[in-house]
């Protein structure tokens, strides 16, 4: 990046089990990201939790939905992956 720059980011669960899914198993669901003048890469810190209820894998989509910099956008096809979280009871 030429500055600095904030991406907003978004898990929105999707599937088949995508009503299972609630903040009891992943969090949070949307923040953002800074990159600072030159830096190409970050981490987004997503906590999976365990608990004891009988239940399938599930899916969420991890979106980055916008840029605060005027005029920039985010590169197409880049801009979400599936996250999968495994069964664990």
């Amino acid at each position: 990046t030429d500055g600095q720059a904030t991406v907003y980011w978004s898990l929105k669960p999707s599937g088949f089990n995508s009503k299972a899914v609630t903040l009891d198993d992943i969090g949070p669901f949307n923040g953002s990201v800074v990159f600072l003048s030159g830096q190409s890469d970050t981490t987004i810190n997503i906590t999976v939790k365990a608990d004891d209820t009988p239940e399938m894998n599930e899916t969420v989509t991890l979106s980055l939905d916008r840029v605060n910099v005027e005029n920039q956008v985010l590169k197409s096809g880049y801009t979400s992956c599936d996250l999968i979280i495994l069964e664990n009871d």
